[in-house]
């Protein structure tokens, strides 16, 4: 399955509450019980795509279970409500955007086009 990281910079850790206030903030997101590599997870699902958000142990990234319109969604939501710029990746390393100033969905993936993602 394919999947985007979220991260800061190279070694920065993410605020766990700040990251969890931005995520349950998102209407729709539901808490669920984390797996063992992950300090908080939720599912979140928005029209007919579903995804689901993890904040690692090492709080240095954030993964997000597919590429499609929920998982880009919640990726913008969570730069939306997070006061540091977030950089966004996919699995093969295909791109790799800062999340700041873009202010939709369609922009956003009209961005991962542009760079070949």
């Amino acid at each position: 399955m394919s999947f985007l990281l979220l991260y800061i910079d190279e070694g920065c850790k993410f605020d766990k509450q700040a990251v969890t206030s931005a995520i349950r903030s998102l209407n729709g997101a539901k808490l669920v019980r984390p797996d063992d590599d992950c300090l908080c997870m939720y599912d979140y699902a928005k029209g007919n795509d579903a995804t689901t958000i993890r904040l690692m142990k090492d709080k240095e990234t954030i993964a997000i279970d597919g590429t499609g319109d929920a998982s880009l969604y919640a990726a913008l939501h969570i730069q939306a409500h997070y006061p540091e710029d977030i950089h966004m990746i996919d699995e093969a390393y295909s791109f790799d955007l800062v999340l700041r100033g873009i202010g939709s969905l369609g922009e956003l993936e009209q961005r991962i086009k542009d760079v070949g993602g």
